[in-house]
């Protein structure tokens, strides 16, 4: 089940991280526009300051700086939603770290394992499978800065380092 877990966010992290980089591009041409509209409006206040003027005059000045004030505050929502998606991509799992190994002697094909997924902080859990001829136990452990309350196996601590090594 955890190896299936594995190859299933090994299958999907691309369209995980594609989503986001599109989202995010997204997000800056959104904010690229609205720039554009606000400097837009400032060039056409700037317009009314050197001498153009209309006898409707005080009526467009409060218009543009409404629209000012719109955009303004889409910008600021904007940056808002780019922040609160960086603190949730730090709370995803970024790092996995998987050792397989046999667990007896009598026992091949490294058919246990220990698998870590963390997030970018160290926190995550250890799953680890110990595979025997006639039963197989599973146990996990959580993990709060890279360790956990729980005495970990060699195996355990070695598959938290490789997550740990991961970019």
């Amino acid at each position: 089940m955890p190896q299936d877990l594995y190859l299933l966010y090994q299958a999907y992290a691309p369209l995980l991280w594609l989503g986001l980089f599109i989202l995010s591009f997204l997000l800056f041409i959104w904010l690229l526009l609205l720039q554009r509209r606000q400097r837009s409006l400032a060039r056409r206040l700037e317009g009314l300051k050197e001498g153009f003027l209309d006898h409707d005059l005080p009526e467009r000045v409060k218009e543009s700086l409404e629209e000012v004030r719109q955009a303004t505050l889409r910008a600021e929502q904007l940056v808002d939603s780019f922040e609160e998606t960086g603190r949730r991509l730090e709370r995803t799992v970024q790092k996995v770290g998987i050792v397989r190994f046999d667990a007896f002697p009598d026992v091949g094909g490294e058919q246990s394992f220990a698998i870590a997924l963390l997030d970018a902080h160290g926190d995550g859990v250890v799953i680890s499978s110990i595979r025997s001829r006639t039963e197989n136990r599973i146990y996990a452990k959580p993990l709060r800065r890279w360790d956990s309350a729980y005495a970990l196996s060699e195996e355990e601590k070695e598959a938290i380092a490789k997550a740990y090594m991961r970019r």
